[in-house]
This record gives C-alpha cells, sequence and structure tokens, in this order.
C-alpha cells in the first residue's frame, strides 16, 4: 500500500510539472467583422515576453497554464486571454471607434486634417509600391489630386518632372520643395529614396501649407518620412525581389509599300536608289536587290526587295530591371532600429545602356525618460553608361528603309558592309556604330543624414533639435 501511495504522488507531481512547462500556442486575431488583424501586439501579462501576429493575423507564442495574453492592436480595444489547456485560440478584438488620423505637417509637426487650413494628402507606403516601382516619384503617379507627375526619359534613369496644382511661372522654377524627415533637400534627390523604406508620403499643397519653409516651399512641399523601426520581441528580417521586364509597345506606323528612293521617273514611278534613307522609290516586288555601294574588291549586298515588318524593333532589346532588398526591423518601447539595403540594376531597351543603384540606410532612436534621440543616415551610390549620341539613334532607326536589315548591321567592327565605310546609308551612320561611338559614364554619391533631440516636458511642450547636412 505505501509503494502505491508513493508511485501516485510521484505521478502527481510530474503532471504538475507537466501542468507549468511552457508549450507552444497558436491562434489568430480578427477584428469584429472577422478579418485577420495583422502585426497585431500579443504578450504575456506581467512579463516582457511578446511577438506580433502576422499579415494574416496569425500568432505563435511559448506560455503555459495559467498565464494570461495581453491581446491589443491600433484602433480596437484591448483584450485578455487566459491560457488554459488547449494548445490555439481565436481571439476577436472589438473597434475602438474611427482612428483620427493624423498628417506630417511643415517641420516634422503632427496634426489632424480638420486642425489644417490648407489642403493635404496622405500616400501610404503600400499605395506606394503596390506596383513594385523603383522609383518613388513613379509610385506617387495618379495617388494625389492636383500632383502631375511626367516621365520625361523612359531610359535606364526614368526621370521626371513633379508640379503641384500647376504652373505659376514662365520662367521660374515651379517644382516643389522636398523634405526627408524633416530635412529640406534637393527635389534631385527624390531618384535615389528606395521606395520600400518609405513609410508615408504627405503633400502639402499650395504656398500657405509650406509657408515655414519659406520662398522654396511656395510650389508646395513633398514631405517623405521613412521608416524607424517598431517595437517588436523579436528583430524582424525583409528579403524581396522585384524583376521588370521592359519592351518597346509600338512605334510611328510607316507605309510599307515602297523601298529606299527619292525621285520618280517621266511615269510618275519610284525610282529605287540603294543608298538612300528616304523610302519613295520603287514599289517592293520581292525580287533581289542591290543595297548599298559596291564594294573596292567589288562584293556587292543584295537583299531581297520587301518589306520587313519587325526589323525596327528588332533592333531595341527586352529592357530587365533587378531590384533586390532587404531589411532589419527592430526595438522595443523605449527603441526602435531599422537597417536596408537595396541594389537596383536596370539594362535599358536601348543596346549598351545600363545604370545600377546601391542605397544603404540605416534610422535609430532612443527614448530618455521625456527626452527622445534619433538619428538616420541614408547613403546612396550610383552609376550609369549611356548614349550621348546627338542624332539621335532613334531617328536613324526610323529613317531606315522597310527592305534594309538592320540587325546584320550590329558588327561594325568587323570588315565587312556593317564598318563605317561600307554602310549602305550616305546620310546616316549606322546607328549600332553610333551607340558605341558616343557614350556617357558617370557616377553619384548621396550622403544624408540627419540627428534631433525631442524633449517633452509637459503634454502641451514639445521641444525639438534638428541638425541635418
Amino acid at each position: 500500500m505505501r509503494k502505491i501511495l508513493s508511485l501516485l504522488a510521484v505521478l502527481l507531481l510530474f503532471t504538475v510539472l507537466a501542468i507549468a512547462q511552457n508549450r507552444v500556442i497558436t491562434g489568430q486575431v480578427k477584428d469584429d467583422k472577422a478579418d485577420p488583424i495583422p502585426f497585431a501586439s500579443v504578450t504575456i501579462k506581467g512579463t516582457n515576453k511578446g511577438t506580433t501576429t502576422d499579415q494574416n493575423g496569425n500568432f505563435r507564442i511559448e506560455a503555459k497554464s495559467g498565464d494570461v495574453l495581453l491581446i491589443s492592436a491600433v484602433g480596437s480595444k484591448e483584450r485578455e486571454v487566459a491560457v488554459g489547456s488547449s494548445n490555439s485560440y481565436n481571439v476577436a478584438l472589438d473597434k475602438t471607434g474611427n482612428l483620427q488620423e493624423v498628417v506630417v505637417t511643415a517641420l516634422g509637426v503632427t496634426k489632424q486634417p480638420k486642425e489644417l487650413g490648407y489642403s493635404v494628402a496622405r500616400v501610404k507606403n503600400s499605395e506606394l509600391t503596390q506596383a513594385k516601382v523603383t522609383n518613388l516619384q513613379n509610385g506617387l503617379v495618379g495617388k494625389v489630386s492636383g500632383l502631375n507627375v511626367t516621365t520625361t526619359n523612359n531610359g535606364v534613369f526614368a526621370n521626371t518632372r513633379i508640379v503641384l496644382r500647376g504652373i505659376r511661372s514662365l520662367t521660374g522654377n515651379n517644382q516643389p520643395l522636398l523634405v526627408v524627415d524633416g530635412s529640406p533637400i534637393n527635389l534631385n534627390f527624390i531618384n535615389s529614396i528606395n521606395p520600400n523604406d518609405v513609410e508615408n508620403v504627405n503633400i502639402l499643397k499650395g504656398a500657405n501649407a509650406a509657408a515655414l519653409y519659406g520662398p522654396e516651399g511656395v510650389n508646395g512641399v513633398i514631405v517623405v518620412t521613412t521608416k524607424k523601426g517598431s517595437g517588436r520581441s523579436k528583430p524582424q528580417i525583409s528579403i524581396s525581389n522585384t524583376t521588370l521586364f521592359e519592351k518597346v509597345a509600338f512605334l510611328p506606323r510607316l507605309q510599307t509599300t515602297f523601298g529606299s528612293g527619292s525621285s520618280y521617273d517621266e511615269f510618275g514611278d519610284g525610282i529605287y536608289d540603294p543608298i538612300e534613307n528616304q523610302t519613295w522609290g520603287a514599289k517592293f516586288d520581292g525580287r533581289d536587290t542591290i543595297l548599298g555601294r559596291e564594294m573596292e574588291n567589288g562584293d556587292v549586298f543584295k537583299v531581297p526587295y520587301s518589306y520587313l515588318p519587325n526589323e525596327k524593333t528588332k533592333f531595341f532589346n527586352t529592357g530587365i530591371t533587378i531590384q533586390n532588398d532587404i531589411s532589419l526591423n527592430a526595438g522595443d518601447d523605449k527603441s526602435n532600429f531599422y537597417l536596408s539595403v537595396q541594389d537596383l540594376t536596370t539594362k535599358g531597351i536601348v543596346p549598351d545602356d545600363e545604370s545600377r543603384r546601391t542605397t544603404f540606410r540605416i534610422n535609430a532612436g532612443k527614448t530618455y525618460g521625456k527626452v527622445k534621440i534619433g538619428a538616420n543616415v541614408s547613403y546612396t551610390a550610383a552609376t550609369y553608361d549611356v548614349t550621348t549620341s546627338p542624332g539621335p539613334v532613334y531617328w536613324y532607326v526610323i529613317n531606315t528603309p522597310g527592305q534594309v536589315p538592320l540587325t546584320k548591321y550590329k558588327n561594325f567592327n568587323v570588315p565587312g558592309f556593317a564598318d563605317h565605310n561600307s554602310y549602305f546609308n550616305d546620310y546616316y551612320p549606322n546607328p549600332y556604330e553610333d551607340l558605341r561611338r558616343y557614350r556617357g559614364k558617370g557616377r553619384s554619391d548621396d550622403l544624408i543624414g540627419n540627428i534631433e533631440a525631442n524633449f517633452k516636458p509637459f503634454k502641451w511642450l514639445n521641444i525639438l533639435n534638428r541638425v541635418s547636412a
């Protein structure tokens, strides 16, 4: 009997220990409409141990029976869930009411839209990057009324011009001021900002909106706020890749009936000219015809006198853009840290044109009582290799007669019909040679950073000092 009692006592002890041991608790957090709540906070009451839900509202945490889970999310009421014998819990959070949206205005001051006496628009990161854009300005296209983003170059740079609410001056500057994390900088730097680093963009429209920035803000202000990191129990690493392909959509419609030539005979019929780039010669008949002049050794280049429908389109490449991103997001209730690296390479539709942009960013902050100190540094290195043809090359391609097999003239540096002295056209150069002869190579390095100290002695008073370079 004594042995049985001892055995029962040991089994009871093991049972108690087993109950007290941590185990993996899973679950899902939803709102009052049964939609998942991403990035909700799940912590164990009375401890610093916690996690956040993923994009589908799912969470995973180690806890033991008797622990209490505190589950909260922005715009929802906090809820407590006691851990029992179950290993899975589905939690629904009630809304606290409509959120009071705030926007970043002049000098980084946050206000509610109803408190402002001017028009302001806010674009979130999810809206900026939904099309996987490689440039921030392209992410703003169609997002804000009165914001006109015009693409001035579809090459490897994809330069744009930005105007808010129309042109104010016929001779002066009409572009808005760019402010990144509270620091005014040149609008051209917008090409160097990694769109994935942006938390949101606030557009301050008109002179009244940007009065605190002086004359530079008279055309409006684009206020960019980058990610600062958020409180999490564990650092979060994000890795992504975006690959884009680009092709010439269409070319001008050209006549397909006549070949090389610019004159006509007594009967009004076009006369074929093998060295002419104009295309009002004889009608196409499909017969083999000499193209260009006879070479010194007596060789001639013959081609079928027929229209080649895709020859001009095949001159252009299939452009490819590869964007690789990696970021680290970490922090707690008193500190934040964000680190990101992006590498963007672009090979354009124009042969041999290419560019590369590498961006590195660190944002960090720490709170000491009533003082908060933050700093951020961004470095961008960009290189390019593009044509500087005075022609331009596009003009040479379009002015090539329809029967000319343009792509066969690619090897211009090899003796033959494609070289400089033997190209068929007496008036325009071989476009492949022109692309190699006129090249522009360059590099730009952008380094921008700021440090700020924020002191809040009272709820109604905030003192901010910021230094940027």
